[in-house]
């Protein structure tokens, strides 16, 4: 079983640790791994435009170490190259974007993709993303993951259960409102 710290939303300023009687609150729910892998910046692509006035292609500083493959983790020779996945989303790219509905569509790809290592990692069977445009600037992201029960002892269980969290982001600020 895996647990992380606990995220929660604390408007205006986005996500921080949650606390109970002064006391780091532990999530084993997966909600946290989602609002990390959603809303830290990935690093764009070379071919991508950035944001008007924008030169830092943003992302984790260990994705910056090697934009092709590594080592394994021996780093011994002979040793299999493996794809190092990328931190984070490019939902950031977004504020570039007049409201239209291809952000709603582009949304979706980005939040489908950086949730791709969940399913990878055999932590889910399935992750959809639906998205939609609530205001002016405002998307909101339905996420909903195939998880195996809390109660299941061996993988791949026999029976999943669906989570379903809804997101709402900010996209001209790169900001996640609530969740």
């Amino acid at each position: 079983m895996f647990c992380d710290l606990a995220l929660g939303f604390s408007s205006p300023s986005g996500c921080d640790l949650l606390l109970t009687s002064g006391d780091l609150q532990g999530d084993s729910t997966l909600y946290t791994a989602v609002i990390v892998s959603l809303f830290t910046n990935a690093k764009a692509e070379l071919y991508e435009e950035l944001p008007s006035g924008e030169t830092d292609r943003q992302g984790w500083w260990g994705d910056y170490l090697d934009d092709s493959e590594t080592r394994g983790p021996t780093g011994a020779a002979g040793a299999k190259f493996i794809r190092r996945r990328k931190l984070g989303s490019r939902l950031w790219l977004l504020r570039r974007e007049i409201q239209h509905q291809k952000i709603v569509a582009r949304a979706e790809q980005y939040a489908s993709e950086a949730l791709q290592w969940l399913i990878d990692d055999q932590l889910v069977r399935a992750v959809q993303v639906e998205g939609g445009m609530v205001r002016n600037g405002i998307l909101t992201l339905q996420i909903s993951l195939d998880v195996p029960p809390a109660s299941a002892t061996r993988l791949p269980p026999a029976a999943y259960e669906t989570k379903n969290w809804t997101l709402f982001y900010d996209y001209k600020n790169n900001l996640p409102v609530s969740g």
